[in-house]
Parts: C-alpha cells; structure tokens; sequence
C-alpha cells in the first residue's frame, strides 16, 4: 500500500511539475514569438522598401495559450490591413515543452522549448491553390525548438494535379528538412522525392516536361561577415526529360553532384567539387542524326592550398561514350590545373569579385553604375596580377580522346616569369614573339602523340553516321584523307612518325628550344618555323657573327 501512495504521488509531481513547466514554456514562447516577429518584419522592410506599392508585413492574430498547447494566426498582409481575407493566414498549433506534446506521441522524449505545426488556411486569395491542392495546404512545416534556440524544420510539400484547358501539371510532393543553430549561421538541408510533370500539347517550344527523383542535401556554416565559410553537398538520382515539337525528345539522366568547401585564413574558398550525368539523350533533331547518347559526363575541381600558402587548382572534365545513330565516337577528357597562384592576393580577388556581384545585385543600381563597377573591378584585377603570379604559376592541360582503334593525347605545360609591377613595362615588347616568350615563359612543352589507326577510325566513323556511305568506302576514303593531312607536316618535321605513332615534342627552357629532338636557340627557332623575322632585322640585338648553329 505505501508503494502505491508513494507511486502515485511521483506520478502526481511529475504531472505538476509538467504542467508547471508547460505553462511557463508558453508564456516563453509567447514573448519570444513577439522578437522574433519584430525581427522578420524588419528584415521584410528591408528588403521589400516602399516604391508605390503598400509595405507588406507579418501579423500576429489570435493568440491563445493553453497549458499544453497554443494556437496562433500569421497573416502576410499589407501594412495596417486587417482584411484577412486579402492575406496570406498561416495556422500554427504550438506545443509546450520541456517535453511537447506533439513528440511525445512520437516517441521523442528529448526535451524542447517546443514544437509547432504550421500549414496554410483557406481564404480568398488562396482559393485556387486549395482547389489545385484538393483543399489540402500546399506545405506544412513541423518546426521544433530547443532550449539553445537551435531550429528543427520538417516541410512537407503536397502532391499538386492541376489540368486547365489542354495544360496538365503533375507534382509528387516532397520533403525537406533543415537544422540551424540559434545564430542561423550554421544550418543543413534535405529534399527527397519531388519532381514535376508538365504537358503543353499546344506549346511551340516544349510539349512536355518531367523531373524525377530528388535527393539533395546540402550543410552551410556562414562567417561573421555573413559569407560563405563552409559548404557541403551532395545530389544524387534525377531525370529530366523533355518533349518538343515534330517528336524531338531530350532526356537527361541519372544527374549527381558534390562538393565539400572552405575558406581559408585569406578569404579563398578551397575544397572539391564534381558533377555527374549518366546519360543525355537526343532524339528525332535530324534528318542524318536521329538518336545521339552522351553518357558518363563527368566533372570535377579540387582548389586546394600548399604548405607556402600558395593556391592550386585542378579540373577535369570527361565523357566515357558518344554515339550517333548506334556509332560509337569514343571518348574524351580535358583536364586543366594552374598551380602556385598567391594565396593572399588570391584572396584579395576572390573578395573584389565578391563586392561586385553584391552590388550588381543591388536593386538600387542603374547601368551606368554597374559600367563603372565593372571598370573599377577591371583595374584592381590588373593591379593585383602582379602579385597574385609572383610566385611562377604552372599551368597545365592535358587532353586525350580514345576511339576503339587507338588513342591520341596533347600534354602543354606553361610556368610564367615574374611579371614587372608596372603593366607599362610590357608595352615595349607587345609584337615581338620573341621578347614576349622571354619575358612571359619560364619554361613552356608541348607533347602530342596520335594514333594513327585512331584518326582514321575516327574520320571513318563520322562519314558512315549518315548510313548513306559504305563502311569500307569510308575507310578507305579516311586512310587518304589522313595521309594527305600529314604528309605536309611530316615533310616539314612538324610531326614525326614511328609505325602507328604521329608525334610532336616540344620543350622550351633558359632560352634554349629541343623540338622533335633537335636543339635550337629560341630565336633559331623561331625563324626556322617562320615566327619571326629574317636575322638582318635583329641586327640591333644579334650580330652575324654569333648567330646560333643548329645542333
């Protein structure tokens, strides 16, 4: 028996120290709702300032507080209205913490200031949508807050049909969720499902679009001078197509990205970033062409910072298979990195370019401003370039392509001198192939290396697309065509040729040239291949007597 009582009275206290402190969270919550109000309202005023039209505004109606639970009314309304018809009523049923209602029947018992559902309420000028929705609200919102102020945000978007004269839209639903902390400078996001369909059997341009399967999610942590300080992200899945007039049809499939990025003590966003389709499909855009698949595009950056503080930045761009009409092209990658770029100037750039996109997007700005912007942001990138390159920047770009044949690839690698501090400097040299290179080039190559197999398949393959031309025919048609396109440079020792290989090496360092294994002097050189003028017109820098021998 004194089990029981005893029981029952923690069962009592607990019950009273629930209500008590369901009670007290409201009263909380409703002074807390009152600042935050303020605070939207002056966010919407500044963003939305009075030009003719009525000054919109968020207003609280009806507030009811309960012990467990409140109700409250938000209108989206013009300044001082109080025709809630002509607004925009969001309905939200709050409950108490420490330990909502609402979570409870879920089986969440962490405790939280509170947990409020919102959807939108029927009225006159939200009547159409509640007919395309089914009476249903377009989205509800599940919000949760805990005791830090961190949010919790639950959305749910409804299923939509909607068909008006020959036009039908068709939308899923989805979800989305997102978590911020009391500072809303660190928050996540996540949408699944979603997509949308829409026939337009009337249009001109497109008849049909379709979007499916949605899955992102995305974290972002702002700095303290509200700018992007961290970023990550992550899509996966998706499918658009299209139909357009005369049974053309593009689809774009199996769409993904990700990226993972930071800034650097200098301001310089660094990390990785890389997209994905698996297939784009074009159908019925020609005559000759009637089916064309592009499939595993691919791409991705990676900028990233040296123990020197130096920025480096490499991208590759790629594409595992082209066909046309059934015919496999083969496939291609490009690659591109530039190495050793000043990190603080790097930095100093990124924020200029930064400070320019703002103000272009400043509503306030006329074109003549924007003109003086873009002016203004020339010359400071012309002034930084000196030092944002003081440290010798490599660039590189490689390229390959690859058929069932064989494969040709092209390797140029570039490291820059030292620029003068004074562009003016270079106006003395502007012109003259020579001074430039000296003066620009640290080192410079150039490899390529073909198959020859390659170039004839490839040429083959791009004259048969059509079906109207013999695939012996256009092989042999393409041997001929290649050989007359290289014999002209092989007679000239442009390309070389061993067996299947049709090469081309060029270095240059220190002034000196090696070119497909011969040795020149730059200016040699230069004059053998007709880039620059005869010796009698840099008698001024050359004397006859010292002219370089060829090695």
């Amino acid at each position: 028996m004194k089990k029981s009582l005893v029981a029952v009275s923690v069962i009592v206290a607990l019950g009273a120290a629930w209500t008590g402190a369901s009670w007290y969270t409201g009263k909380k919550i409703e002074n807390h709702l009152d600042s935050q109000l303020a605070k939207v309202n002056a966010i919407i005023a500044a963003q939305y300032p009075k030009d003719g039209n009525d000054l919109i505004e968020l207003q609280k109606k009806d507030f009811k507080r309960g012990i467990f639970s409140s109700n409250v009314t938000f209108v989206l309304n013009s300044k001082g209205s109080q025709d809630e018809q002509k607004g925009i009523i969001f309905k939200s049923d709050i409950s108490h913490g420490p330990f909502p209602v609402a979570n409870v029947v879920k089986f969440k018992l962490a405790p939280k200031l509170a947990v409020i559902h919102t959807e939108l309420e029927k009225n006159e000028t939200l009547k159409q949508l509640f007919e395309i929705t089914k009476d249903k609200s377009l989205f509800t919102v599940d919000t949760t807050i805990g005791y830090s102020k961190a949010l919790s945000f639950g959305i749910d978007l409804a299923p939509v049909e909607h068909k008006e004269n020959n036009t039908t839209f068709g939308f899923p639903g989805a979800k989305i969720h997102i978590d911020a902390n009391n500072k809303l400078d660190e928050f996540s996001l996540s949408i699944k499902g979603g997509g949308m369909a829409i026939n337009l059997p009337e249009s001109k341009s497109i008849n049909s679009l379709s979007l499916k399967d949605i899955d992102l999610s995305a974290t972002v942590h702002m700095g303290k001078d509200n700018r992007l300080s961290k970023f990550s992200s992550t899509m996966k899945g998706g499918e658009i197509a299209f139909n357009l007039p005369r049974e053309q049809t593009i689809s774009i499939k199996n769409i993904g990205s990700s990226s993972d990025i930071k800034r650097n003590q200098f301001g310089s966003y660094l990390g990785n970033t890389a997209y994905s389709i698996g297939e784009i499909n074009l159908k019925g855009f020609s005559s000759d062409v009637k089916d064309m698949s592009i499939e595993g595009i691919k791409s991705s950056t990676i900028i990233s910072e040296d123990k020197n503080k130096n920025i480096n930045n490499q991208s590759s761009y790629g594409i595992d298979t082209v066909k046309v009409n059934d015919v496999d092209l083969g496939s291609i990658n490009v690659g591109a990195a530039l190495n050793h770029l000043d990190g603080q100037a790097h930095g100093q750039l990124e924020q200029k370019l930064y400070d320019f996109l703002l103000q272009a997007f400043k509503n306030d700005k006329n074109d003549i401003d924007l003109l003086d912007e873009s002016i203004k942001l020339n010359a400071d990138i012309l002034a930084l370039l000196p030092s944002l390159l003081k440290h010798n920047p490599q660039l590189n770009m490689p390229v390959s392509y690859k058929n069932s044949k064989g494969e040709g690839t092209v390797n140029f690698n570039f490291t820059l001198n030292d620029l003068p501090k004074d562009p003016n400097d270079f106006n003395g040299i502007l012109g003259n192939t020579e001074k430039v290179i000296r003066a620009l080039s640290k080192d410079m190559s150039l490899d390529v290396k073909l198959s020859e197999s390659m170039l004839v398949e490839l040429f083959s393959l791009t004259s048969t697309i059509s079906g109207k031309t013999d695939k012996k025919d256009a092989e042999e048609n393409s041997k001929k065509l290649v050989n007359m396109l290289l014999s002209g440079f092989l007679s000239e020792n442009i390309l070389t040729k061993d067996g299947d290989t049709i090469a081309l090496n060029f270095h240059y360092d220190n002034d000196k040239v090696k070119f497909n294994g011969k040795e020149y002097s730059l200016h040699q050189f230069l004059l053998d291949y007709g880039f620059t003028g005869s010796y009698d017109d840099e008698q001024d820098q050359y004397n006859e007597t010292e002219l370089p021998i060829a090695e």
